[in-house]
């Protein structure tokens, strides 16, 4: 289940706010951006229901990159996520949570808005 939600927010986030989207963090060309990136940052939270059944708190990094000199382009597409995201799998609490933080990446020569994103999957054991 944490593998095909993560699947299914990956090809949500593609087809709802409309920019190409990768969960971990692959080096990206110029001719790739925007881009979403979605990353484990943090440790998660396991809370087991019963023997059978256990959800996650599985906490996500939600980073928009584009190009440096782009910055109002990263704001529309971030605007986009905001009203999406919090649509997708909403009966199971998953949501945005924290702050957005912008960051130039030197290296890069990108501009970046990242925010966290909380996914809670619903394991169980149907054997």
């Amino acid at each position: 289940m944490i593998a095909s939600d993560i699947y299914d927010l990956v090809q949500y986030i593609t087809s709802e706010v409309k920019i190409n989207t990768t969960f971990g963090n692959p080096d990206l060309g110029a001719d790739e951006l925007p881009h979403c990136k979605i990353m484990m940052t943090d440790d998660f939270e396991i809370h087991n229901q019963n023997t059978k059944t256990l959800t996650l708190d599985l906490p996500l990094e939600l980073r928009i990159v584009v190009s440096e000199g782009e910055e109002l382009k990263a704001l529309e597409v971030f605007e986009r996520l905001l009203l999406k995201v919090n649509q997708f799998k909403d009966h199971t609490g998953s949501k945005l949570e924290g702050t957005g933080t912008p960051e130039y990446v030197e290296d890069t020569k990108t501009f970046e808005i990242s925010t966290l994103y909380t996914i809670k999957p619903l394991i169980q054991d149907t054997q």
